[in-house]
């Protein structure tokens, strides 16, 4: 079952004085019920749809999100906003022009 959440704001707010940039997503959803809260970001886990009961998605989506975020000295979390939707947020340092990207983990080295 697809979700029926809608995005309702998406804001970029750059923040020079703290070193970096806040992206941060609302929605008006059916939100993340609290026995979900510290599971989310974990690789398979599962929120349960409210009206089913059910897990949705694939479990990976955050996952990979919060991966990607972390590879760039980021950071990424949840606030939830209930009894409907919730705000996810992704910092990530600003880094100087010219400065070198992070090294491939080896892990990634060749993964297609």
């Amino acid at each position: 079952m697809l979700s029926t959440a809608t995005v309702v704001i998406v804001a970029l707010v750059g923040r020079p004085a703290d070193g970096g940039y806040l992206v941060e997503i609302s929605d008006n959803g059916e939100g993340v019920g609290e026995q979900d809260r510290q599971l989310i970001f974990e690789k398979f886990a599962k929120a349960r749809d409210r009206n089913t009961g059910r897990p949705s998605g694939s479990g990976l989506g955050l996952t990979v999100s919060r991966h990607i975020v972390e590879h760039h000295d980021g950071r990424i979390w949840m606030r939830p906003h209930p009894p409907h939707g919730a705000t996810f947020c992704v910092f990530l340092p600003a880094v100087a022009a010219g400065t070198a990207a992070p090294a491939v983990p080896p892990e990634l080295a060749g993964a297609k």
